[in-house]
């Protein structure tokens, strides 16, 4: 198969982009290739082929105190009944690894480097394993989409996917994550799943087979990929069609059967670790974390700042669009790729954590992107046969999207501005498209909603103590709590309140623990507004500074001023509160 300039440019972005801009594999702590997620993945493999201690996981203070991979050891719990760790989550992605794993460890061993699953050659060669996995993805995409268009628009269409979608980011840089990986093997399952129905045969039943269970050992729901075969090209409303496919099914049913069992033998490796763990068939290893089947949150899915997919993905509005065009040209396949899609999109938006962590937009819709590669390859087929006042719109549409997909991309990692998993509509706004870092615009993650620019006019203290202190940490988490009377003030003043603060031995640098400073006005004894940052983001160690939040007055009375650890252990000393009040510009 000949490939075109186009498909080499997409495959060189994601090849600049991992060896070039931000070679994940020579990095440490948490923004290591093994850290986070993917250490939960992987710690199958050092756990039972290094360590041989998948039960206890007694190695995991010494990784986490050479490497930090993560705070504290997320990848596995205790198991209340037996007393063992459990792996948190399926065992799938440690499979994808394991040709990359063997291959560092047995160079690991040979040289001065740690045998450790965790030093640098193992950090290389799971990245190098991800970019294959990446490369492997979009070529079988490829061959899957000329089945049903011409060269030309199956290139256009995945150099669109690399550049306007977050799959550059979970090919080239977070590749590790499972989602790279689901990625290629739905493009395989695709591609097999076509030659399947055009030339039957028990290695292709197989191959189908394994592909479906794979992709369910790496996430459990990802078992409706079992849809793309069993519905291929299917009209179900058609009675012949029908007909035709029970007699298909009838005619191959062993090859069929060949595919179930194997999609079950598969699954079955993750049944006989939890047995062999734990003395269970079956543990729900995320605990307190499930789906909201009857409410899924499709809106914030969507649309929200926190991690909304077409927020941070605007350029996948194009294949939701390109369903039109593509029930007109394949209408064969619309069934299955459309009820696919609707299905995978309701189970994504369904789980609790419906943000998916510090992703980058929706990253759990990566791996549906070789399913909606049909409806957008539709759409460029047929803008190829518009006039050029309907390509323009459309085109420079693309065009904005890509740069701000470069863009998303670039502050996820050395921008620093896109914060993952707390994003808000204030912040994104007030950073979208900027590269100058201005830190007062941190506050708007954290539930301020406006800032203050420039000298306070007319300005004038209300209070002072500078006798009043408190110290935060591990066993103090709260401050006393200061209420006060405010004077009569015109709804055109504002209020700055703030605080002297200063870092006690090392910083907090988690979110989630940072100190909470929350300001609450009242009116009448009723709360008619709070605002809150967190103090760390504004403040070094060994920095003492004042800190300040700023607002409108709006007709309050009295306010509280409140601080909390947030859980956190690591000290912060506060002294000296202040409110004042200025006139609003």
């Amino acid at each position: 198969m000949k490939l075109s300039p186009t498909f080499y440019l997409a495959v060189l972005v994601i090849l600049l982009t991992h060896f070039l801009y931000y070679p994940k594999w020579s990095k440490g702590g948490t923004e290591a290739t093994i850290s986070w997620d993917v250490s939960g993945y992987y710690m199958y493999l050092p756990a039972s082929l290094i360590y041989q201690d998948i039960k206890g996981c007694n190695f995991k203070d010494s990784i986490l105190q050479n490497y930090g991979p993560t705070p504290n050891f997320q990848q596995a719990f205790v198991h209340e009944a037996s007393g063992n760790y459990v792996m948190k989550y399926s065992m799938g992605q440690a499979i994808s690894f394991l040709p990359a794993f063997g291959l560092a460890h047995l160079y690991a061993k040979s040289t001065a480097y740690p045998a450790d699953g965790f030093s640098f050659p193992y950090q290389l060669a799971i990245s190098l394993g991800s970019l294959f996995w990446a490369l492997l993805g979009l070529y079988y995409l490829r061959k899957f989409l000329l089945f049903f268009y011409r060269p030309k628009i199956a290139d256009w269409t995945i150099l669109g996917l690399v550049l306007g979608s977050n799959y550059l980011n979970y090919s080239a840089i977070d590749g590790a994550m499972t989602h790279n990986t689901l990625f290629t093997l739905y493009s395989l399952l695709l591609y097999v799943t076509v030659r399947f129905y055009q030339q039957p045969s028990y290695l292709k039943g197989a191959a189908i087979g394994a592909l479906v269970g794979w992709a369910a050992l790496i996430r459990p729901t990802e078992i409706i990929a079992c849809i793309i075969p069993l519905a291929w090209g299917l009209q179900a409303w058609v009675w012949t069609d029908l007909k035709q496919r029970l007699q298909f099914v009838a005619q191959h049913f062993g090859k069929l059967l060949l595919a179930v069992l194997i999609t079950a033998f598969i699954g079955s490796f993750q049944l006989m670790y939890w047995k062999y763990a734990t003395g269970e068939w079956i543990v729900y290893s995320y605990q307190d974390q499930g789906f909201s089947w009857l409410s899924p949150h499709l809106h914030a899915g969507f649309l929200s700042y926190k991690s909304g997919w077409l927020t941070y993905s605007p350029f996948m509005l194009l294949p939701l669009l390109g369903f039109g065009p593509f029930f007109k040209q394949q209408r064969s396949l619309f069934s299955t790729v459309f009820v696919f899609s609707l299905l995978f999109i309701y189970i994504t938006f369904a789980w609790d954590i419906w943000w998916y962590g510090g992703s980058l937009g929706q990253r759990a819709m990566v791996q549906a992107y070789p399913v909606l590669a049909l409806p957008l390859a539709a759409l460029i087929h047929w803008l190829s046969q518009q006039k050029i006042w309907l390509k323009l719109p459309i085109f420079g549409f693309a065009l904005l999207s890509f740069y701000a997909n470069l863009w998303f991309t670039h502050q996820a990692h050395k921008g620093g501005l896109l914060r993952p998993g707390e994003m808000t509509k204030a912040y994104y706004w007030a950073t979208l498209f900027r590269y100058d870092k201005d830190p007062e615009r941190l506050k708007l993650l954290d539930g301020v909603r406006q800032l203050k620019k420039g000298e306070l006019k007319e300005a004038s203290l209300v209070y002072s103590d500078t006798s009043w202190q408190a110290q935060l940490d591990q066993n103090q988490q709260f401050a006393p709590i200061i209420s006060l009377a405010l004077p009569k003030m015109p709804e055109k003043e504002g209020l700055r309140v703030s605080i002297l603060a200063q870092i006690i031995g090392p910083k907090e640098w988690e979110f989630w623990w940072m100190t909470q400073f929350t300001v609450s006005l009242k009116k009448e004894g009723q709360l008619i507004d709070e605002q809150m940052f967190r103090l760390q983001r504004h403040i070094q160690e060994g920095e003492e500074k004042r800190l300040y939040m700023d607002l409108p007055v709006q007709g309050a009375d009295s306010l509280e001023i409140k601080f909390w650890n947030a859980d956190g252990k690591k000290a912060i000393k506060l002294s000296q509160p202040e409110v004042w009040r200025y006139v609003l510009d």
